[in-house]
């Protein structure tokens, strides 16, 4: 978990300038930092892939990224008001989600009609997928 810290803290450095820059710009910084790699960019991939899903940073589609138009010093402390809002967020989804499991396990799937079922259907398919994808990036840590 280090690593990733030492990453992030050489990302945020690198482009708080607010310019382009590649992750083979980003790898030599991390190993001037003495930030062994390896010749793996895994984790400056996915250091920079979570301050994208955050809005922190984006990518110009050519390997580059930049820091976003905002307060560079709220990115180095971790944005807590960001961090409080996405968690209400989150809460409020799940709590959607669990109402629609309920929904669906109290489902008459024998008597409804054709578009109901295949509305439930998709529902169903729907959240399989997201509880897989969330298994298996739970899997990974």
């Amino acid at each position: 978990m280090g690593k990733y810290k030492d990453v992030r803290e050489v990302i945020v450095n690198t482009l708080s300038d607010e310019k382009w820059h590649g992750v083979d710009e980003i790898q030599s910084k991390c190993e001037g930092e003495g930030i062994n790699l390896e010749g793996d960019r895994g984790p400056i991939y996915n250091v920079v892939h979570q301050l994208k899903k955050k809005g922190k940073v984006e990518a110009n589609g050519m390997g580059e990224y930049r820091i976003c138009n905002q307060d560079i010093e709220h990115i180095e402390k971790g944005g807590c008001e960001s961090f409080c809002s996405q968690k209400n967020e989150l809460l409020k989804n799940i709590e959607s989600i669990e109402i629609y499991l309920v929904k669906y396990r109290n489902f008459d799937w024998i008597n409804c009609s054709d578009e109901e079922l295949q509305d439930a259907r998709s529902n169903v398919t729907t959240l399989l997928d997201l509880a897989r994808k969330i298994e298996k990036e739970f899997r990974r840590i």
